[in-house]
C-alpha cells in the first residue's frame, strides 16, 4: 500500500496535497496556544463558570468524607459506581445557576455583612464571646479553603 501512495504523490499535485496536509495538521496541532484555549474550566451557567480545580476539591472532600462514614477508602471506581461525580457537578451546576439568578436580579451580599455574619457566628466565639480567627482559619484550612480574613477585622 505504501509503494502505491509513493507511486502516486510523485507528482506535483501530491507533493502539493502532503504539504497541504502537514500545515493543516500542524496548525492544528498548536492553535491552543494562539486561542487562548483552556481546560479549567469544565461548564458554565450564564455568566457564572465552574472550574476544574474546584470540582476536583468537591470531589475530593466527597470521597473522603463517604470515605470516613463507610470506614474504608474508597477508589476511584467506586466513587464512580457511587455517582459522586454526577453528584457534584449537579450541586455545582445548581449553585451556579441561583447565583446567575441572583445576579441577573441584581441580588448580592457585601463583604462587609458576610464578614459580620461570621464574626456573629457562635462556633467561631470562645468563652469570652470573642471571636477566635484561629478557629475559623482551621474550619477553612479542613475546607480547602484559603483565609484572607485579615482585610476583614
Amino acid at each position: 500500500m505504501l509503494q502505491f501512495l509513493r507511486s502516486r504523490v510523485s507528482g506535483f499535485f501530491g507533493i502539493l496535497l502532503i504539504a497541504i496536509l502537514v500545515i493543516a495538521f500542524g496548525l492544528w496541532g498548536i492553535a491552543d496556544t494562539f486561542t487562548g484555549f483552556s481546560n479549567a474550566e469544565i461548564a458554565s451557567v450564564g455568566d457564572q463558570k465552574i472550574e476544574r480545580t474546584e470540582y476536583q476539591i468537591r470531589y475530593l472532600q466527597r470521597s473522603q468524607e463517604l470515605a470516613r462514614q463507610l470506614g474504608t477508602p474508597l477508589t476511584a471506581a467506586e466513587a464512580r459506581n457511587l455517582g459522586i461525580e454526577a453528584q457534584i457537578l449537579t450541586n455545582m451546576l445548581g449553585s451556579a445557576a441561583l447565583r446567575q439568578a441572583a445576579s441577573d436580579i441584581g441580588l448580592a451580599h457585601g463583604d462587609a455583612a458576610i464578614a459580620q455574619s461570621i464574626f456573629e457566628d457562635a462556633n467561631f466565639a470562645i468563652l469570652a464571646a470573642r471571636f477566635l480567627l484561629a478557629s475559623l482559619s482551621e474550619v477553612l484550612f479542613s475546607a480547602f479553603f484559603v483565609s484572607s480574613l485579615n482585610s476583614w477585622y
